[in-house]
């Protein structure tokens, strides 16, 4: 897990993120292992992640706010709505065919095994008890295997919590690309020529991903990222906007119980 990995296009980077499956019988294993891997420093003086998770189906954002200590164990636990995460594969394959933000690459080896586990689920349209409309993720067919949607799933999840403790992908493009030209004497005719926005794929090895279900708090939008998710920028400024009018309002009450809460509400950290 914390071995340094070669990359492809020269140099070496570690696994910056990664997010485990804590439900099932080993639950408490999972969480013993979690517990000292937190946060985990790596040689070149940055860290690595690790996220125990564990999934909740339902509408809301795939990455909570903030964790939860319900649990056993007492530790950092952070409950991901899966749905939002299917949701935004799905849209992503059935509606960005052009290489760029939003686009999904996947390796060549991967082989139908696989394909037919990323498509085991559908949307499934119902109604509840009281008569309310439901909409659910069920298995295409029963005891379909569906481990690679699930992982997926937790690769996108394990990206949005980067991104939430101070990942920079906008600026890691631009280290990317410093690395690369210092490995390179003469740039190739392809890398010359391919734009910018195609380089940002390599951050995630296989994966470009567009804001779609990414939802942080104001505190975690403090970085550009507007080269790589510009509709997440969009989102940001319209969120502080709106935090500029609440802010007034909530500071004045008058106790420092209330004071407290406002605070809580406008920074959304923890």
């Amino acid at each position: 897990m914390f071995r340094v990995r070669p990359l492809a296009s020269g140099g070496e980077d570690w696994v910056r993120a990664w997010c485990i499956d804590t439900a099932g019988h080993h639950t408490s294993a999972a969480y013993e292992f979690c517990r000292p891997r937190y946060r985990v420093p790596t040689p070149d003086g940055r860290r690595l992640y690790v996220f125990p998770t564990i999934g909740r189906a339902g509408p809301g954002p795939l990455w909570p706010r903030q964790p939860s200590r319900q649990n056993k164990a007492k530790i950092l636990l952070w409950p991901l709505r899966v749905d939002a995460g299917k949701e935004a594969l799905y849209t992503r394959l059935a509606k960005v065919a052009v290489a760029g933000p939003g686009y999904i690459h996947f390796p060549h080896w991967f082989g139908e095994p696989y394909f037919l586990q990323i498509a085991s689920e559908e949307i499934v349209h119902g109604f509840d008890q009281r008569g309310f409309p439901t909409r659910t993720w069920q298995l295409r067919s029963p005891g379909r295997r569906n481990e690679a949607l699930d992982t997926w799933v937790l690769s996108y999840a394990a990206l949005c919590g980067l991104i939430q403790h101070g990942f920079d992908l906008a600026s890691e493009s631009r280290d990317l690309a410093r690395r690369r030209a210092r490995l390179s004497d003469s740039p190739g005719p392809e890398s010359s020529s391919r734009p910018a926005d195609r380089d940002r794929s390599d951050l995630l090895g296989n994966l470009e991903l567009g804001a779609e279900g990414l939802d942080m708090p104001p505190g975690a939008r403090e970085n550009p990222v507007e080269g790589v998710f510009p509709e997440l920028a969009v989102e940001a400024t319209s969120e502080a906007a709106r935090t500029q009018v609440r802010k007034p309002l909530l500071q004045r009450s008058a106790t420092r119980g209330r004071r407290r809460r406002a605070s809580r509400f406008i920074t959304g950290g923890w």
